[in-house]
């Protein structure tokens, strides 16, 4: 009986972040906040290494809101801040990661895997500017953004 309980508090644990790596985040990356609404209507790509920037980022995407989060606290000697903006949409259901984000030949290569709402889904006809803002390791090689993967999503109902 120990040996269930002990192996669902850790399914538990990794379900809310607690457990082992995801195999699909690249190593060191946190995401600091991801939504449907920022106040960024173009897609667009952005890297930050200061506290003035990234006060200036959440003024940006954040501006227009009654009750933004936080800015958090970044140790800029290990980590920096990457975030996508997907743009605005015609309707919910978007999904967005960091897939890559780290340094390659000399590079630091950024791409992010979008995932679109399944066949038969039912997103909400609702305007939506999907985003994702991430902490990843510092690096002083220069940043390469790659064009966004799409994938669809598993079709819903039937």
């Amino acid at each position: 009986m120990k040996h269930i309980l002990l192996s669902i508090a850790v399914m538990a644990a990794a379900l809310v972040g607690g457990g082992a790596a995801r195999a699909d985040v690249p190593p060191g990356l946190v995401i600091l906040e991801q939504g449907a609404h920022s106040d960024v209507a173009d897609e667009a790509y952005k890297d930050v290494h200061n506290d003035a920037d990234l006060k200036a980022l959440w003024a940006q995407v954040y501006g227009k809101s009654a009750s933004p989060p936080s800015i958090p606290q970044i140790d800029w000697t290990k980590q920096m801040v990457l975030a996508y903006f997907m743009g605005e949409q015609k309707h919910t259901g978007y999904r967005i990661a960091f897939t890559e984000a780290q340094e390659d030949l000399g590079v630091f290569k950024a791409q992010v895997t979008v995932t679109i709402p399944g066949m038969n889904c039912h997103a909400n006809p609702d305007k939506v500017r999907p985003y994702i803002i991430v902490a990843v390791p510092i690096s002083a090689a220069p940043i390469s953004f790659d064009d966004p993967l799409q994938k669809n999503g598993p079709p819903c109902g039937g």
